[in-house]
């Protein structure tokens, strides 16, 4: 394969299964002759960000920092998960009446928790992390299932004969 021809298309920012679809030759015939002609430094990608050209196993930013000033990267934090759980937490807890079924305790989200009615119906447990990682319309699915308990009154619920 002729240098120039090769180079002509990495500048063209062909992708080297592009560049074996026109040259009718193997990708692993591409990858052999790019790197016979020292093309290897030559990048057909460049930062999401900045638009620098990407360097070695880099595909979509060239650094921590670009990759940070995402949107995608703001979001999927754990302080912005925590906070997204929460949110989120609360508003199933409204949408279950805001307090426990049993005994009227609404003073603390943390204390509040979904008892499945039917176990077998169950497809997973509801906590922050499920509240901030799943679809929404799957969570209020699974609420639909669940009364709203304190932490005191589900455990009773789950052991009515462990009385002292």
């Amino acid at each position: 394969m002729e240098k120039e021809l090769l180079l002509s298309m990495l500048n063209d920012n062909k992708s080297l299964r592009q560049i074996s679809k026109i040259t009718g030759k193997s990708l692993t015939s591409i990858r052999y002759w790019k790197s016979k002609y020292e093309l290897d430094k030559i990048s057909n990608f460049i930062c999401e960000v900045c638009q620098n050209p990407l360097a070695g196993k880099q595909t979509k930013f060239c650094s921590v920092k670009c990759k940070q000033q995402t949107t995608n990267f703001k979001h999927q934090n754990y302080i912005s998960q925590q906070e997204r759980g929460i949110e989120r937490k609360k508003k199933l807890i409204e949408i279950k009446g805001g307090c426990c079924i049993d005994c009227g305790y609404k003073k603390n989200i943390s204390a509040l928790e979904f008892h499945h009615l039917n176990p077998e119906d169950k497809l997973f447990g509801i906590d922050i992390r499920k509240c901030s990682n799943l679809q929404w319309d799957k969570l209020v699915e699974e609420v639909k299932k669940c009364v709203l308990s304190c932490a005191n009154c589900h455990r009773e619920r789950h052991h009515p004969d462990y009385i002292l």
